[in-house]
């Protein structure tokens, strides 16, 4: 499908930028489904993944047809095996993670994501993170901190190394889908298919029983909306890290913390706390500069650019190009140069040269 006249003026940065805020738009709510059904964990995961296969499989053949998802997977090779295993691996942590410790401290541990991300973007792809995006996620960090401070516990101190590893496996996930935008010219969404239903595999190794959830209730469909959520929200975070860099997409990926509370709020009527509203207000207007000040440097970048590329196109074209009034002149500089040399010095020079050699 083709963009539209505005979307294809937009530089590289300023669509990773909205793709990515669009698709944690659409997560933010994930946290608080996650905690809403009362069913067996290894069945939640199960259900999460099994319902976000099929919007996944229905986008993919719409873009390219069966055969030409199976041509992608082919493509991305051991890259995409590599993509699907770290997703499903950070997937079911946060899921354990969340219900073993709650929200607050598995946010606060995925806060570390984009520091993770800078250092694996270094490492695997030699990419240096800006200095303002350091210094973005480092204000990130201390409102992620303010935000979910207080509700912090280590009660269960398994559940934090859950989210940590989910935080791994955050990181490494896009620091992959960019190197395969960058190695095969190709996103890994195809890659999402595979992942998903490894995590339903490992469900079902861990005890899974997927007829212990009545269909008719309530929870399931909170599982189907799951699904939909989380099979779109990554779908498009992967589509962002074409265009931007893994630390500044997993940047994007705090405003979860921020939002995550806001939607308890709306659907449980559990008010915010102060510190919620001040650190997620130091959040959004923190990413907002970011994302403002990197769309403004790459545009006055790219108009830079264009008056540098317009003269250098006039310039080889007023040499390669030979108008009439042109071509009569150099024919007429050539008709005197002849003249010169017939009747000039380097004649007599020339006529010189042949007596003394006869």
């Amino acid at each position: 499908m083709a963009p539209c006249g505005c979307c294809r003026s937009w530089s590289d940065q300023a669509k990773g930028l909205v793709i990515a805020v669009s698709a944690v738009l659409i997560l933010s709510p994930d946290t608080l489904l996650i905690s809403i059904p009362d069913i067996n964990e290894w069945d939640l995961i199960f259900y999460r993944n099994l319902f976000s296969i099929f919007p996944i499989a229905a986008f993919l053949i719409y873009r390219s047809s069966f055969s030409g998802v199976v041509e992608e997977l082919k493509k991305l090779g051991w890259i995409g095996v590599a993509a699907a295993l770290v997703y499903s691996i950070g997937s079911i942590f946060f899921t354990l993670a969340t219900l073993t410790v709650g929200a607050a401290n598995t946010l606060v541990v995925l806060a570390a994501a984009p520091m993770f991300c800078s250092v694996v973007s270094i490492c695997l792809l030699n990419e240096y993170p800006r200095k303002l995006t350091i210094g973005a996620i480092i204000v990130a960090f201390c409102a992620v901190a303010i935000v979910v401070g207080p509700g912090l516990s280590s009660d269960e101190w398994y559940g934090n190394i859950f989210a940590l590893l989910a935080c791994f496996g955050q990181a490494l996930y896009l620091n992959i889908g960019r190197l395969a935008e960058l190695k095969r010219n190709a996103d890994v969404i195809p890659s999402l298919m595979m992942a998903v239903t490894i995590s339903m595999l490992a469900s079902l190794c861990f005890g899974a029983q997927p007829s212990r959830v009545d269909p008719k209730s309530a929870d399931f469909g909170f599982l189907i909306l799951q699904g939909l959520i989380i099979s779109l929200s990554f779908s498009l975070l992967t589509l962002a890290t074409g265009y931007i860099t893994a630390p500044e997409t997993s940047l994007c990926f705090l405003l979860e913390t921020c939002l995550g509370p806001l939607w308890v709020w709306m659907v449980l009527g559990e008010k915010p706390s102060t510190n919620t509203f001040i650190g997620g207000g130091i959040l959004i207007v923190n990413i907002l500069i970011h994302n403002t000040i990197i769309i403004c440097q790459d545009r006055k970048s790219r108009e830079t650019r264009k008056p540098e590329t317009k003269s250098r196109v006039r310039y080889e074209t007023d040499q390669d190009i030979e108008t009439p009034e042109s071509a009569s002149t150099s024919s007429s500089n050539s008709k005197a140069d002849n003249k010169d040399d017939t009747y000039g010095p380097i004649a007599e020079e020339k006529k010189g040269t042949e007596i003394q050699v006869s």
